[in-house]
Parts: C-alpha cells; structure tokens; sequence
C-alpha cells in the first residue's frame, strides 16, 4: 500500500486505504469486506470518505469539463470525488486541491471505465453510499447522517486541539 504524505492537520485515513487496498480489483470482495464492518466502523470509514472528497474538491465547486458539460454539478463533483478515493490513496493525494485539468483528466478515466475495466474489475464501486446502504440494512438509517456529523465535529475539535499544541 502507498501511504500519501499526511499533511499538517490532516487525517491518513489508513484504515480506508487498507479497506480499498485490500478489495481491489474486486468489487464484490470491497462489498464483503464493507459487509463485515461493524456499525461503528461504517460510521468512522463514511467519514473518511465525507472528508477525503472534501479534500479533493467540495462539491459546490466543482471542476470545468468542457464547453458540452460547463461545471460540475454538486452531485457530479461529489461522485467524481467519490470515484477518486475509490481509486486508492496514491492517487487521491495527487488529486487533493489539485487544479480543474486534474480533475477534469479523472473525470474522463472514471468516464471511460465503462468502456473498459480500470483498477478494478469493471466500475469502481461508489464507496461512499456502499458504507451508507451496508448501514442502512442493519440500522435505523435515519440517524445515520447525525452519527457522521458527531464523528465529524469530534474530529474537528481534536484537529483544533492539536493546532493549538503547536
């Protein structure tokens, strides 16, 4: 597994790279896997990825495609983001805050995985929304989104706490 240089203040998400690394090329091995973690780890590895999607481009500024596509949407940016971290840590870390020629050259490799298979075999697997529905087959899916907050806003105040010890 490639470890991207973790940068001041923020996470490695060593245990999402370990997720991923350990089910690719095979999507059904990445739902297995997703299947076998506990409620707690769905949460923490949701907000991993809610996090390194952040990290590459939040969604309301999404990158321009061309003249035929203009910006991407909020929804398009987030599953483009989406496909990045599914594409493992190596190349999340090169496409975090990277320019819109960056993102606009993987939206065109996710875009041309249809065609033919790339990292995985066949599509990458939306990661985000499998830790979401691997959740929402055991639990109250309802509070699903609260419980990622609060581990959000915990991972805020520990960040903010270690800035402070600097």
């Amino acid at each position: 597994m490639v470890e991207p240089a973790v940068l001041p203040g923020l996470r490695s998400f060593a245990e999402l790279w370990v997720l991923i690394d350990a089910s690719m090329p095979d999507p059904e091995r990445f739902a297995a896997a997703v299947a076998e973690l506990d409620e707690g780890a769905l949460i923490e590895r949701y907000a991993d990825v809610f996090t390194a999607r952040q990290r590459v481009r939040v969604k309301w500024a999404g990158p321009f495609i061309d003249a035929a596509i203009g910006h991407l949407s909020e929804d398009s940016t987030e599953d483009l983001c989406d496909w990045i971290v599914g594409q493992g840590s190596a190349i999340w870390a090169a496409a975090c805050g990277a320019a819109d020629a960056t993102l606009v050259a993987l939206f065109h490799e996710a875009h041309a995985e249809r065609a033919r298979p790339g990292r995985w075999r066949g599509r990458t697997p939306a990661i985000g929304p499998a830790l979401f529905n691997a959740y929402a087959r055991r639990c109250d899916s309802d509070e699903f989104h609260d419980r990622v907050a609060d581990v959000l806003a915990i991972r805020a105040e520990e960040e903010e706490y270690d800035d402070d010890d600097d």
